[in-house]
């Protein structure tokens, strides 16, 4: 499901509302008698366009438009809520399956954002114990994004067929070593401000 939870009256020939879909599969484990689904979820940023999620206009509420990484231990809480439980009683798992923030190459500042939005991303992660994977868009830049640049590294070329390293594969790289608390160090500025 998209970062779009609770839309007010979204067109239903195109999309559902991610909120209306947790409830109908709700609502039918509680007529036809539960059964076994998890969560896939995409918690981009309020605009795909600005990786500092950290200042996304979102609720702490099941009533709010988007779940982003800034407000997803709401939706974590909700989660493990009796109601929303699997057969057997355990909190659902969930995959934040799709995942990424913009950054052009030429805009060091963007870069740096980038690399500070993974750390927070995963600081965000470790609050929600419904979480089971992450998996990041993708690796290296694609043009074919309608310029948006999500990748960890840059647009691939002749000489860097893999693109060129962008500070965010090193603050990914560094998830869960020694190093993540020297970069934290370094980008947490920007969300604890």
């Amino acid at each position: 499901m998209t970062h779009h939870w609770n839309l007010a009256d979204p067109p239903h020939w195109r999309w559902y509302a991610s909120k209306d879909i947790v409830e109908a599969l709700v609502r039918h484990g509680e007529v036809e008698g539960n059964f076994p689904w998890g969560l896939a979820h995409h918690p981009y940023p309020e605009s795909l366009w600005e990786s500092d999620t950290w200042n996304d206009n979102v609720e702490f509420t099941m009533d709010t438009a988007r779940f982003t990484l800034k407000n997803w231990k709401v939706l974590d809480a909700y989660l493990h809520t009796k109601r929303l439980r699997d057969p057997e009683g355990n909190v659902r798992a969930v995959l934040l399956s799709e995942q990424g923030f913009h950054a052009s190459e030429a805009d060091a500042e963007a870069l740096d954002q980038q690399a500070a939005a993974v750390l927070y991303t995963f600081e965000k992660i470790r609050e929600c114990s419904s979480v089971l994977a992450f998996d990041y868009h993708r690796p290296v830049d694609s043009r074919g994004e309608g310029g948006l640049y999500l990748g960890l590294r840059g647009l691939s070329s002749a000489e860097h067929p893999k693109g060129v390293a962008k500070p965010a594969w090193d603050a990914f790289k560094a998830i869960d070593t020694p190093s993540e608390s020297n970069l934290r160090v370094r980008y947490e500025s920007h969300w604890k401000d």
